[in-house]
């Protein structure tokens, strides 16, 4: 989307947060979203500094947009405005009760511990090609965290009950 929009004469930044894409740190792990939430203000903090007086847009998707949610929720003021495509707002795994109660308790006593995303491209996309790129990127998280798990379904819950505010 970047080069479109810098075609329309747009100034677009775009940045990975920890734990996604090429960022050095582990894939599919995050400790607490609140470092979300300061990557952010940060990464907001710098473009300011580079394209002064304008205000930002954010746009995400997915699990960026629950995490851009989050962000808005404590920074109601941060952005001019917002996009946001298919946010993450509801825990849509095919996790048995068992798997669930296990990813529990490995987040209090074992937070690294890996459980697979049961990860399906065709549940994205009806196009096949489409599909077939996206099983093929590497970047995309297949494994997750005990501790990104519980935070993530921690943040999903407080932003639903705090949307209001943005």
């Amino acid at each position: 989307l970047a080069p479109f929009f810098n075609q329309l004469g747009f100034h677009v930044e775009a940045f990975d947060l920890q734990g996604f894409g090429v960022s050095d740190e582990r894939k599919g792990h995050i400790d607490h979203f609140s470092t979300y939430r300061k990557d952010i203000a940060l990464f907001l903090e710098k473009l300011r500094e580079t394209v002064p007086g304008k205000g930002p847009f954010i746009y995400a998707e997915s699990m960026g947009a629950l995490i851009t949610l989050d962000f808005l929720i404590h920074y109601p003021n941060a952005a001019r405005g917002v996009l946001l495509t298919s946010p993450a707002l509801k825990d849509n795994l095919p996790l048995s009760l068992w798997e669930r109660m296990l990813i529990g308790c490995c987040a209090l006593f074992k937070p690294k511990r890996t459980f697979s995303t049961h990860f399906e491209a065709d549940k994205f996309t009806r196009d096949e090609t489409i599909a077939k790129k996206i099983e093929l990127d590497e970047l995309e998280i297949r494994q997750i965290t005990a501790k990104f798990f519980y935070e993530t379904l921690k943040t999903m819950l407080f932003v639903n009950l705090n949307a209001k505010k943005i």
